[in-house]
């Protein structure tokens, strides 16, 4: 049972990519530390960090809408990753685009099951007559006038 957002394999996952993200950047030229790599670090922190604050929340919305800013975050990293191999700053580990995916994968259930209303809504309230056999107060102390 999940008591805690630290509890969550998806917590766990990205805290792990954020610091793999972390080592990553380290191999960045000089002139790149306060530009992309900057960038993508912040982008790294957000994911853990989101889906933390959004456990945090009082709603199942807030809670999903924390998760998909989460799952933005991902998407940015896994640009900013592809960006710094194309202007060859670092070589990207197969195994870290695979966790990019593994996560976004996880947060889009977890959004999806947030998604779906925790109690079934009531069925809608039909303005039929009940059938005297279904009635809960007898014919005989409801009584029905004479047509004339």
């Amino acid at each position: 049972m999940v008591r805690d957002y630290k509890d969550l394999n998806v917590w766990q996952m990205s805290m792990e990519l954020c610091e793999k993200v972390y080592g990553l950047v380290r191999g960045f030229p000089t002139e790149e530390r306060f530009a992309l790599a900057d960038q993508l670090r912040r982008a790294a922190v957000s994911i853990p960090s989101n889906i933390a604050e959004g456990n945090g929340r009082n709603s199942r919305t807030e809670y999903a809408r924390f998760l998909s800013i989460a799952r933005g975050s991902v998407s940015e990293v896994r640009t900013q990753l592809e960006l710094a191999e194309r202007f060859g700053y670092i070589k990207v580990p197969e195994e870290v685009y695979e966790t990019t995916h593994s996560i976004s994968k996880m947060l889009f259930a977890m959004i999806q099951k947030l998604s779906v209303p925790s109690s079934p809504p009531s069925p809608p309230r039909s303005h039929a007559p009940i059938p005297d056999s279904q009635s809960p107060i007898p014919s005989s102390q409801f009584p029905i006038p004479n047509s004339p």
